[in-house]
């Protein structure tokens, strides 16, 4: 009587489970029972089950590369945007900086003055609007004929033209000329309780007394808080 297909089946899966079982644990026993009968008694099921745990494994592979791919966007789309508010930060402190050395070059920049009777007077500081405390240090350039004996009066009011502070700019050359000669002259002052606005006043010294030699500059001026 020939053998039938089956056993021979049967046989060579005999002797695989056998070698298995032989170098495998007591875990892998029943992995590998299962897989025999399953694959004995039902091998449509088997096939089935194989494709579904290989469809399976793609999938959670193919998910991770997906979870991968979008924290590492995640991470590119916050990294570009810490970049751009620091870029941003860094353009308004460069234009903050730039800002503040044109007011201080504006500021320090000479400004031509006329007088009551048109004399012209270079003030370098300080200058129209600027922003002042004390002590005020006070610079420039009159002709010669603006001072006596090498100095001519300053004097600071407030908005309501209470003086405030009072002294004398002092010419640093030759003042007996009719070239302009630098002057420096520093005032100490309490800021005014009420308002912001003064006025500095440089006066042509007028030793006769008489008023037609009386002349002067106006500089508008605003007290620091």
């Amino acid at each position: 009587m020939p053998p039938c297909s089956s056993c021979k089946v049967t046989s060579t899966k005999t002797i695989e489970i056998l070698a298995i079982l032989t170098f495998t644990g007591p875990r892998d026993h029943l992995n590998v029972g299962l897989t025999y009968i399953s694959a004995a008694r039902f091998p449509v099921q088997a096939n089935l089950i194989e494709s579904f745990n290989g469809l399976y494994s793609t999938m959670s592979q193919l998910l991770r590369i997906i979870l991968i791919v979008l924290v590492l966007g995640v991470a590119v789309l916050v990294w570009v945007e810490v970049r751009q508010v620091a870029q941003v930060e860094e353009v308004a402190q460069v234009e903050e900086v730039a800002q503040v050395e044109e007011v201080a070059q504006v500021e320090e920049r000479p400004q031509v003055y006329g007088s009551q009777k048109d004399v012209e007077i270079i003030v370098t500081s300080p200058t129209k609007g600027s922003v002042v405390t004390s002590p005020l240090t006070i610079t420039g350039e009159a002709p010669g004929f603006w001072y006596f004996e090498a100095t001519f009066p300053v004097v600071l009011v407030n908005w309501d033209g209470l003086i405030i502070a009072q002294g004398y700019a002092t010419a640093q050359g030759e003042w007996m000329t009719e070239d302009y000669v630098p002057f420096v002259a520093t005032l100490e002052f309490t800021r005014p309780e009420y308002g912001d606005t003064g006025v500095l006043i440089l006066q042509r010294d007028n030793p006769s007394g008489l008023p037609q030699n009386d002349d002067a500059v106006e500089i508008p001026i605003r007290f620091a808080p």
